[in-house]
């Protein structure tokens, strides 16, 4: 192996530490061979858009994982058992910020209210996230151990 391969192959080892280390044990080696075999003879570091790219897809596990993690976890929290009372509250204050971001509207305070619309949409996500972990879910009952 030239120096310069070397090289190449230790920055990309040091990007790599980006990613989870479960995924990196798994998969780490392959994805450095590939990149290795991908790269261009001479080449000492990686290329900008490659970088970005590592860095974009590392971020997109540790966000999965971050979600497999929370939603493994809240099969039995609460708010999962008690989601129709978590989406009667939320679907509440969604018609509650409605109203204040239609009367900030009216007022003249719209950059306010695109703010408030932020609000809206998160509330609105949760809802979503409830009503797919519901527990007991719909049509019939589950008994627990």
């Amino acid at each position: 192996m030239t120096n310069s391969n070397a090289t190449l192959e230790r920055r990309y080892r040091r990007l790599m530490r980006l990613y989870p280390r479960s995924y990196r044990d798994e998969h780490g080696e392959d994805m450095v061979g590939v990149l290795m075999n991908g790269a261009g003879s001479g080449k000492r570091r990686p290329g900008f858009i490659e970088t970005l790219d590592l860095l974009h897809n590392a971020l997109t596990i540790h966000a999965r994982y971050w979600w497999q993690m929370r939603a493994a976890t809240e099969r039995n929290s609460l708010t999962v058992r008690n989601a129709r009372l978590v989406i009667r509250i939320r679907l509440a204050v969604v018609a509650w910020l409605t109203f204040v971001t239609v009367m900030l509207c009216i007022a003249g305070y719209w950059w306010i209210a695109l703010i408030v619309v932020f609000f809206i949409a998160l509330h609105l996500l949760f809802v979503r996230r409830a009503a797919m972990h519901q527990w007991p879910p719909s049509g019939g009952t589950a008994t627990r151990a």
